[in-house]
């Protein structure tokens, strides 16, 4: 097939594939079988990647999925949990949608919809396959509406209370705040920090107020941690050093926790040094913070002292171990050289006896015939014959064992001469 063949064949094959797709309704292009095996994330996003752009133009079809009763259970495909093939497949069915007002709308219900699972709310997802929020933030600005990614985080807290939704929370009394943020605070310090670090800073700063004043008025400890945690989120203090930096209303509300809490942590996370306004605890926090930063110059010195002293300390160890080792070996073979040395001693016995002599001795020894040395016998065949039956019958049984060499031709030797 020639090459101008091989292309038509091509676009005929795309065109066939473009209707097939066509033939198939949104949901049914979403849930299609996967062809690839590999369940990586880089291979799963891709795969629903390309199912995005190819849905793109489908909008009219993903509003009405958003807005069908059954939208968990046909995400989800089957599965009893929910896995991130349901969650890209929601998160598809969310950016083909443009009107960010209609995912508000969209998100809202699904929040209201027990049956519905929350899981399938997951910002990080949706980010994988969002292209822009641009539009989005401009509505929020100028209309004041919740983004329908701070309705997807916050989804667990919107279902537990769904009127915040519509109301800030210092539309309530302030009773009612301070049942909220430990409500919400119960539910877990992630989803504390997530729902208050979307509120604007002034909201931060007058509901820390709200929780104080309960704080005050009946002492409970539970209020600590929210108070803290709200706190940390208004501003980082680290690195400041000027009160005048830091927006009025903010310095006002520490100088009063510090002065009226009479709590050594209160408002932060750590201690307080007893101090009565914020002025008073970053002038105490400038000087320890430079007893801290000295202290750990010194740590850091002395962690590379003992660093050094390890690597060193490491050598000689190693190197006793390759001594060690080297003088159990030479203790090793100087006992097989006194064992040898033994040997030769039983060897020089032998040596000024005559031929038949030494051939007995031999045949009379406890030891194998292998403990001897091959010359010793070596030429014995007249000695051999000068031999008693019963010496010659020790011989050969001695010899048993010998395979090859000259002691098996001794041993044939004896065989054929019984």
């Amino acid at each position: 097939m020639g090459e101008w063949q091989n292309s038509v064949f091509g676009l005929m094959l795309q065109a066939k594939r473009k209707k097939s797709m066509q033939d198939l309704t949104l949901i049914e292009i979403l849930t299609a079988p996967k062809t690839e095996r590999c369940e990586c994330l880089p291979c799963v996003t891709t795969l629903y990647a390309q199912r995005l752009e190819s849905v793109r133009e489908r909008e009219s079809e993903a509003m009405e999925l958003l807005n069908d009763d059954r939208l968990g259970e046909r995400v989800k495909n089957g599965s009893a949990k929910v896995d991130f093939h349901a969650k890209s497949r929601f998160s598809i069915l969310m950016n083909v949608v443009s009107d960010p007002i209609v995912k508000i709308k969209a998100v809202k219900k699904l929040i209201l919809d027990e049956s519905f699972d929350l899981d399938l709310l997951d910002v990080k997802t949706f980010n994988y396959y969002n292209n822009s929020s641009r539009f989005e933030s401009i509505i929020r600005r100028q209309f004041g509406l919740y983004s329908y990614g701070t309705l997807m985080k916050n989804a667990l807290v919107y279902r537990r209370f769904p009127e915040l939704m519509e109301q800030r929370m210092l539309s309530f009394e302030r009773e009612k705040v301070v049942a909220y943020a430990k409500a919400i605070a119960a539910l877990g310090y992630n989803f504390y920090k997530d729902f208050f670090g979307d509120c604007p800073q002034k909201e931060k700063i007058q509901i820390t107020s709200v929780l104080f004043d309960q704080f005050l008025s009946n002492g409970h400890e539970n209020l600590i941690r929210p108070i803290q945690e709200l706190f940390a989120l208004i501003t980082n203090l680290e690195g400041s050093e000027l009160v005048d930096e830091l927006p009025k209303a903010y310095t006002e509300l520490a100088n009063r926790i510090l002065m009226e809490g009479n709590h050594e942590c209160l408002p932060f996370k750590t201690r307080n040094y007893g101090a009565k306004s914020l002025s008073e605890y970053l002038q105490i926090s400038q000087k320890n913070n430079r007893v801290k930063e000295r202290l750990s110059e010194m740590r850091k010195r002395q962690n590379q002292k003992i660093e050094a002293v390890n690597k060193e300390l490491s050598v000689h160890l190693s190197n006793m171990r390759k001594l060690e080792e080297r003088v159990n070996n030479l203790q090793n073979q100087l006992e097989k050289n006194i064992k040898f040395e033994r040997k030769m001693r039983h060897f020089n016995e032998m040596s000024d006896l005559s031929p038949l002599e030494r051939l007995k001795f031999i045949i009379q020894s406890e030891q194998t015939i292998y403990y001897y040395p091959h010359f010793a016998l070596e030429n014995i065949r007249e000695e051999v014959d000068l031999l008693s039956d019963e010496d010659r019958s020790k011989l050969l049984e001695k010899l048993q064992i010998v395979n090859r060499g000259p002691l098996r031709d001794l041993k044939n030797y004896l065989n054929c001469n019984k």
